[in-house]
């Protein structure tokens, strides 16, 4: 999965926070990887990091994913949140239209980070908003593809011109990323 590698990324950069928050993102992602021992390792190792510069990271996931989080009256934004605190004591909040605010005291410890789930109850039914699994695709969300080209247009090569909906690009220009990489050197 990509937050896996995003999560290395951010470690060998030394961002610990971000590098902590896509290892666990990654875990909830895949609950039964392979490698879990292997990224729990990671993440105890990021822990005693942060300890090291005298904070803990808290991690919020709250349902429904466009709930407000805030956390000692810092507003984070939307699920997931996170933020890195010093030891102690602290107040998070989570709240969204049409649901009962939730207020929760925490005590953050100097050698762990800390992960919330918090599922706020809908103002209407008085349930707890169950939780929605992602499809890593949506059906239909896509335009249809083009009509098959009849016999006599076919070509042993690729299709000339770019594809419906994509803009031309010379072939002799890189991508803007290749760009910016080369550039950064």
């Amino acid at each position: 999965m990509i937050t896996y590698n995003i999560a290395r990324c951010y470690e060998q950069l030394g961002d610990s926070p971000k590098a902590l928050r896509n290892y666990r993102n990654y875990l909830r992602a895949v609950a039964d990887a392979a490698d879990k021992d292997a990224v729990n390792q990671a993440i105890a190792y990021l822990e005693t990091r942060l300890a090291t510069k005298g904070v803990q990271q808290v991690l919020v996931y709250a349902e429904p994913s466009n709930a407000t989080i805030s956390i000692d009256g810092k507003v984070l934004g939307n699920s997931p949140a996170s933020l890195e605190l010093v030891p102690g004591n602290h107040q998070v909040n989570v709240s969204a239209a049409g649901f009962e605010p939730v207020q929760r005291s925490v005590v953050l410890t100097a050698q762990r980070s800390m992960e919330l789930s918090i599922s706020l109850r809908s103002l209407a039914t008085g349930v707890a908003d169950a939780p929605r699994a992602t499809p890593a695709f949506e059906p239909n969300a896509f335009a249809p593809p083009p009509a098959p080209r009849s016999s006599s247009s076919r070509t042993n090569g690729p299709a000339a011109g770019p594809l419906p909906g994509w803009p031309a690009v010379p072939p002799s220009s890189p991508p803007e990323w290749a760009r910016v990489c080369s550039s950064a050197r």
